[in-house]
């Protein structure tokens, strides 16, 4: 079987090409991204840009994924497309599409990070919260996302149109792509646990150690100021609290190793990457754990502390922390062995290749 997966987010298709390597020797795959920019994930063709001012970016930005199309005389058996915003603004997408579609026997959109139909959903008030309205006000002081309108609009609307399968990795794209026949059931996110080893929270800590990984631009996304406001009104030296700023991945990863609990976001449902890397290596987690998202994994035990978009609810979680140490351990080990059992890199490489075969 011919594989080629185009894009990144957050190591899902490094991840997910690691697992198909490990399970499937017969199968061949080409992993095209731009490494998720300053994360630099591990990719065969490099569609990055040089990071040599925002001119220079994009012109060399556009001259590799232009390489990448022209050279693209290979048919694959399944072509995966991360996002529908994979290709530059500049140049035109259509085209680009349709050339994808003839190579492949069999064209897969991922439902992951921001798209039109996320932001349907959420215009639909198909969300009982979410971080749309967060994005809007806060992080860019606007009204509408540019996935609601103009180009990006159009692109995920084509793209809808030629591909044979979508494949959600969040319950929120489950919802958002409910409408359409061609959406399959909700995936896990491949985590490598390669490295990951755990290391369980010290019980026997004077302070506990609370980590959030701050991005540029996204502060009100993850509901940055709601978690900061929840840390102000715990009036406790026992807690100490960190903060990062858009870290390479290897950094982040050093630094997560210093903490026992790590907030995610505070307006999903479910955990996303960060959440899972954090689980994996023994830690607390307080992120998105709702109702809809034990159902679409067929969960009865919640594998983090879920949390609400509100400062006291998340305050009042973490002081529970504070006042019994021994709950550490026993949220630390579930999520580990929660990680292990459903979103071990080999295990979800299965589940893809199983779907990707399917009808």
């Amino acid at each position: 079987m011919k594989v080629l997966l185009i894009g990144e987010y957050s190591g899902v298709h490094a991840n997910l090409a690691t697992g198909v390597a490990n399970e499937f020797n017969d199968t061949h795959l080409v992993l095209a991204s731009n490494g998720d920019r300053f994360k630099d994930f591990k990719r065969d063709i490099n569609l990055r840009g040089l990071e040599k001012g925002h001119l220079v970016y994009t012109a060399t930005k556009i001259f590799q994924e232009l390489k990448f199309i022209l050279n693209l005389n290979e048919n694959f058996d399944v072509i995966q497309i991360i996002n529908p915003d994979i290709f530059s603004k500049f140049l035109p997408v259509h085209p680009l599409f349709k050339k994808l579609r003839s190579k492949a026997g069999k064209l897969v959109l991922l439902g992951a990070g921001d798209d039109y139909f996320y932001w349907k959903a959420f215009r639909e008030n198909l969300y009982r919260y979410s971080p749309h309205l967060a994005k809007l006000s806060l992080d860019f002081k606007v009204n509408h996302d540019n996935w609601e309108k103009g180009a990006l609009r159009k692109n995920n609307i084509l793209l809808l149109d030629l591909v044979d399968q979508i494949i959600p990795l969040a319950v929120e794209y489950d919802i958002a792509y409910r409408f359409s026949e061609k959406k399959k059931a909700v995936h896990p996110f491949p985590i490598n646990l390669h490295g990951l080893e755990p290391h369980w929270p010290e019980m026997s800590k004077k302070h506990l150690h609370v980590f959030h990984g701050v991005q540029i631009k996204r502060e009100g996304f993850k509901g940055t100021n709601i978690i900061r406001e929840a840390i102000s009104l715990i009036n406790d030296d026992r807690l100490i609290y960190h903060e990062s700023l858009n870290l390479p991945y290897a950094k982040y990863i050093n630094l997560l190793k210093e903490s026992q609990v790590v907030i995610d976001q505070t307006n999903s449902y479910s955990p996303a990457i960060n959440a899972l890397v954090s689980m994996a290596q023994g830690k607390v987690v307080l992120g998105g754990c709702e109702p809809d998202f034990m159902n679409a994994m067929g969960l009865f035990e919640h594998p983090l502390i879920n949390i609400l978009p509100n400062k006291e609810h998340i305050a009042s979680e973490l002081l529970k922390l504070l006042n019994d140490s021994s709950l550490l351990q026993d949220w630390a080990k579930r999520g580990r062995q929660y990680v292990e059992n459903y979103h071990e890199c080999g295990q979800v490489a299965k589940k893809f290749m199983n779907t990707w075969q399917s009808v």
